[in-house]
Order: C-alpha cells, then structure tokens, then sequence
C-alpha cells in the first residue's frame, strides 16, 4: 500500500493523474502508469513493475526537484 501511495505521489509531482492519493491501485492509477510508461519508452502494462517503480522513484529524490533549489530574488546583491 506504502509503495502505491509513493508511486502515487510520484505521478502527481511529474504531471500524471493517478486520482486520490490512496495507496490502492485503482483504474487511475493504472492509466498514469501507462501513460509514464509511455513516456519513459517501457512496456505499457499499467502495473507499478519493479523497473516502472525504480524509474519513477529515482527522479523524484527532493535534490532533483527545482521547486526545493534556493532562488536568489536578487542576484547582483553581494553577500558579506
């Protein structure tokens, strides 16, 4: 349920629409899948396989994530 709930999460951050964040792996969930399978040129079958899994986790990592990177809002200010 956890990794579905992950994976869930995951599709939604990278524009996919997998329906409530419930851990179930309903036919929403399924058809973002597919449509990330697609995406990244694997075998569209709509279940979170090991290789779907690891592909979806791996550029979901905070770091990755631009909306976290400092901004700076002026950047000819020096810092001292």
């Amino acid at each position: 349920m956890t990794e579905v709930r992950d994976a869930q999460r995951a599709l939604k951050a990278k524009g996919f629409d997998p329906g409530p964040v419930d851990g179930r792996m309903g036919p929403r969930t399924s058809t973002a899948v597919k449509e990330f399978q697609h995406k990244e040129n694997l075998t569209e079958t709509g279940t979170l396989d090991a290789e779907t899994h690891a592909r979806l986790m791996a550029s979901t990592s905070p770091a990755a994530s631009p909306a976290t990177a400092p901004k700076e809002t002026n950047p000819k200010r020096q810092t001292q």
